[in-house]
């Protein structure tokens, strides 16, 4: 009594070696073999000039959008730059107008007396306050 089949490990390997190479002879006329070049390249491949003129034309391309945002870029920043000076051209006269106030409220004696009439309501001694309503 047979268990397994034993020889189909055998057609199993037989199946799976290499097989001897074959040498062919080319016996195409050096006019066939030029004609079989060009429909290769025509099938894709490319020639080294396309090939140079698609890299310097994508090249360029991007150095030309590079360009373009940096300039867009300078000109925003331009903008920004003259926004915030005409700012602290602003702040700086309110700033100088704020300290002359604050020198003459120090040095001169009436300007004192019309703080202290506006802000504080005071009245001089000999003067009478009538409410108007």
């Amino acid at each position: 009594m047979k268990v397994a089949n034993t020889y189909w490990a055998d057609s199993r390997l037989s199946a799976q070696r290499p097989h001897a190479r074959t040498l062919t002879i080319d016996t195409a006329t050096p006019r066939e073999r030029a004609v079989s070049k060009t429909e290769s390249r025509r099938l894709g491949k490319i020639s080294p000039v396309a090939f140079f003129t698609v890299v310097l034309m994508a090249l360029t391309a991007l150095c030309f959008t590079a360009t373009l945002r940096a300039h867009a870029e300078r000109e925003t920043a331009l903008l920004k730059h003259q926004t915030m000076s005409s700012n602290v051209e602003q702040l700086r006269n309110a700033n100088n107008a704020l300290a002359e106030k604050v020198r003459r409220v120090e040095t001169d004696p009436r300007m004192v007396e019309q703080m202290a009439r506006e802000r504080l309501r005071m009245v001089r001694p000999d003067e009478m306050v009538v409410p108007v309503d």
